[in-house]
């Protein structure tokens, strides 16, 4: 039988074959956790090999998925966002639906919010790093604190939005308005997000604690209940008025 590490060391040869920079928001990593290492820390895990041929699928379709939309994204940790995905698998009646329905999401999210839809985010960081997902419980935290980052729930609720804000777009809505070209990428924000600004940007939340998914640490713990928007914009201000 193959080792399961082997069913994703191609995905890791991909991401090297397009030239990505694959990094962590971590500084203490050199680069982003490798997908093989990722499947290391899965293998006492799922006892049935099958899990893992459906596991290293859904990884592959999310990455090529996620770098065909945010071609420009800088941060790639997935160690988090792989662990939860083994948790909730582990505990469906039917892990390789679970899986499956888990890959079109998550493909299905990627599409949705990036460059090739009128939405045209550069970045997915609010989404993988749990800013979108903090948002999203503090809106309801009786129902939805229970709920952790990348539950079917709320991938659906952010489908969802997703396609809410295509529709304000196309009525031309005074925040989701339809860009001109040489607006560039979205940003709702009140400040600069840019690379060189997003990648100060998320380092110093890194630094601060302000990061509600630590999607680099395998073992981290999601919070929710900071206002992480609000301190992030209180960051971006700092950093523009005194640099990083």
């Amino acid at each position: 039988m193959r080792e399961p590490q082997q069913l994703f060391t191609p995905i890791d040869q991909w991401i090297s074959h397009q030239g990505i920079e694959f990094k962590s928001v971590d500084p203490g990593k050199n680069t982003a956790t490798s997908f093989a290492a990722l499947a290391e820390k899965t293998a006492l895990e799922f006892p049935d090999f099958h899990h893992f041929q459906e596991l290293a699928l859904l990884c592959r379709d999310l990455i090529q998925s996620q770098y065909q939309h945010y071609p420009q994204n800088i941060f790639y940790d997935y160690d988090l966002m792989v662990r939860e995905i083994v948790k909730m698998t582990l505990a469906s009646d039917h892990p390789t639906h679970f899986l499956r329905k888990m890959d079109e999401l998550l493909v299905q999210l990627m599409g949705i919010f990036g460059g090739n839809t009128t939405i045209n985010f550069q970045f997915v960081h609010d989404f993988t790093y749990g800013f979108d997902w903090a948002k999203w419980v503090a809106k309801n935290p009786q129902e939805r604190k229970q709920i952790p980052p990348f539950h079917p729930e709320f991938l659906k609720a952010m489908v969802n939005r997703g396609k809410e804000m295509l529709e304000l777009i196309k009525i031309n809505d005074q925040k989701y308005h339809q860009l001109q070209p040489q607006q560039g990428f979205r940003n709702p924000f009140s400040y600069q997000r840019d690379p060189e600004n997003e990648e100060s940007l998320m380092r110093q939340l890194f630094t601060h604690g302000m990061i509600p998914v630590p999607l680099w640490d395998w073992n981290g713990q999601a919070h929710w209940e900071m206002d992480y928007q609000e301190a992030r914009k209180q960051m971006a201000q700092k950093i523009q008025k005194h640099g990083s």
